[in-house]
Protein backbone atom coordinates (compact mmCIF):
# COMPACT_ATOMS: atom_id res chain seq x y z
CA UNK A 1 0.00 0.00 0.00
CA UNK A 2 1.98 3.02 -1.65
CA UNK A 3 5.39 1.70 0.35
CA UNK A 4 4.17 2.27 3.93
CA UNK A 5 4.47 -0.24 6.48
CA UNK A 6 1.43 -1.29 9.12
CA UNK A 7 3.67 0.28 11.61
CA UNK A 8 3.99 3.45 9.94
CA UNK A 9 0.13 3.72 9.54
CA UNK A 10 -0.25 2.95 13.10
CA UNK A 11 2.77 6.01 14.05
CA UNK A 12 0.36 8.38 11.54
CA UNK A 13 -2.50 7.36 13.26
CA UNK A 14 -1.23 7.96 16.85
CA UNK A 15 -0.32 11.41 15.58
CA UNK A 16 -3.38 12.25 14.28
CA UNK A 17 -5.34 11.25 17.07
CA UNK A 18 -2.79 13.29 19.49
CA UNK A 19 -3.16 16.27 17.78
CA UNK A 20 -6.66 16.21 16.81
CA UNK A 21 -8.52 14.70 19.63
CA UNK A 22 -11.02 12.09 19.98
CA UNK A 23 -14.22 14.64 19.03
CA UNK A 24 -12.59 15.91 15.47
CA UNK A 25 -10.69 12.92 14.36
CA UNK A 26 -13.74 11.14 13.60
CA UNK A 27 -15.24 14.16 11.46
CA UNK A 28 -11.83 14.66 9.70
CA UNK A 29 -11.09 10.79 8.50
CA UNK A 30 -15.13 11.18 6.93
CA UNK A 31 -14.23 14.37 4.86
CA UNK A 32 -11.04 12.64 3.76
CA UNK A 33 -13.14 9.58 3.15
CA UNK A 34 -15.77 11.82 1.35
CA UNK A 35 -12.88 13.69 -0.45
CA UNK A 36 -10.93 11.39 -2.11
CA UNK A 37 -13.35 10.07 -4.88
CA UNK A 38 -13.74 13.93 -5.29
CA UNK A 39 -10.06 14.32 -5.99
CA UNK A 40 -9.78 11.51 -7.93
CA UNK A 41 -12.77 12.70 -10.97
CA UNK A 42 -10.47 16.05 -11.09
CA UNK A 43 -7.39 14.51 -11.39
CA UNK A 44 -9.00 12.02 -14.06
CA UNK A 45 -10.45 15.27 -15.61
CA UNK A 46 -7.59 17.18 -15.61
CA UNK A 47 -5.57 14.15 -17.35
CA UNK A 48 -8.43 13.93 -20.32
CA UNK A 49 -7.78 17.59 -20.17
CA UNK A 50 -4.37 16.95 -20.52
CA UNK A 51 -4.85 14.53 -23.64
CA UNK A 52 -7.07 16.72 -25.64
CA UNK A 53 -4.19 19.61 -25.62
CA UNK A 54 -1.69 17.51 -26.10
CA UNK A 55 -3.00 14.99 -28.39
CA UNK A 56 -2.51 17.01 -32.17
CA UNK A 57 0.91 17.87 -31.26
CA UNK A 58 1.99 14.16 -29.54
CA UNK A 59 0.30 13.00 -32.79
CA UNK A 60 2.85 14.79 -35.08
CA UNK A 61 5.56 13.41 -33.07
CA UNK A 62 4.66 9.87 -33.50
CA UNK A 63 4.50 10.80 -37.33
CA UNK A 64 7.77 12.17 -37.38
CA UNK A 65 9.36 9.54 -35.92
CA UNK A 66 8.35 7.10 -38.75
CA UNK A 67 10.09 8.82 -41.03
CA UNK A 68 13.35 7.07 -42.29
CA UNK A 69 16.10 9.64 -41.52
CA UNK A 70 19.51 8.50 -43.00
CA UNK A 71 22.19 8.81 -40.62
CA UNK A 72 25.44 11.01 -41.36
CA UNK A 73 28.71 9.64 -42.68
CA UNK A 74 30.59 8.01 -40.81
CA UNK A 75 34.19 8.83 -42.15
CA UNK A 76 37.27 9.70 -39.92
CA UNK A 77 38.50 13.03 -40.95
CA UNK A 78 42.12 13.46 -42.35
CA UNK A 79 44.84 12.88 -39.81
CA UNK A 80 47.25 15.67 -39.23
CA UNK A 81 50.88 16.03 -39.89
CA UNK A 82 52.86 14.76 -37.03
CA UNK A 83 54.83 17.59 -35.40
CA UNK A 84 58.48 17.57 -35.28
Amino acid sequence: MLGISSGEVFLILLIAFLLFGPQKLPGIMRNWVVGRPLSGRMTMEFQQEMDRAVGPVKSEFTELGKIDVPEPPTEKPPEAPAAK
